[in-house]
């Protein structure tokens, strides 16, 4: 993986005004990518709406691997004395958390939400947080469509998940695709 190429395609979104991606390990073993970006100071978007627009922008032009886990948003990018990045003084990503949760309602935000809290390791999913800021990422993306694919549809696009990064707007875009009754192929009525 070339940060290079995924800084580069930060940099191409509007509102980007500098971008650095770094290795980031948040458990042993478990290597992902984190994006630091300054916006313009113009920028008037929501940060929770800014990293959706990011991630659906980054999913349109780089492979799914490419895609970091986290975006954390900065006032600046740090730099040592040779005016270069320093790495070291990146804050820690973190994963933020909701304070209020909507719970699931309906059958298509329930299932949804089973796989979420499964894939995601989290027990108490708010249905309107997005799945990038819980800490989701391309592999895990990956397992969720997975999972409805096996579930509801084979047809079902990764890219399901990239214009729908909540459970809610998920189950909308799905709703329809949920067994009424039992099936000839087995599905069993939700």
């Amino acid at each position: 993986i070339e940060p290079a190429e995924i800084e580069h395609t930060l940099r191409r979104h509007p509102t980007v005004n500098d971008a650095v991606v770094t290795k980031w390990e948040p458990t042993p073993g478990d290597q992902r990518l984190a994006a630091y970006i300054t916006t313009h100071p113009t920028t008037t978007t929501d940060d929770d709406q800014l990293i959706a627009d990011l991630n659906t922008h980054l999913a349109d032009r780089l492979p799914l691997y490419m895609i970091p886990s986290t975006i954390t948003l900065l006032d600046h990018i740090p730099v040592n004395a040779n005016g270069k990045t320093d790495h070291r003084a990146l804050p820690q990503p973190t994963t933020p958390t909701h304070t209020t949760t909507t719970h699931p309602n309906g059958p298509a935000e329930e299932l949804i939400a089973g796989i979420w809290t499964d894939v995601l390791n989290q027990p108490h999913l708010d249905i309107h947080a997005n799945f990038f800021a819980l800490g989701g990422h391309s592999l895990l993306a990956t397992r969720i469509v997975s999972r409805l694919r096996t579930t509801l549809s084979p047809d079902i696009p990764l890219a399901l998940i990239f214009d729908n990064p909540t459970i809610h707007t998920m189950a909308e875009a799905v709703g329809h695709l949920l067994p009424v009754s039992g099936t000839a192929d087995g599905r069993t009525s939700l």
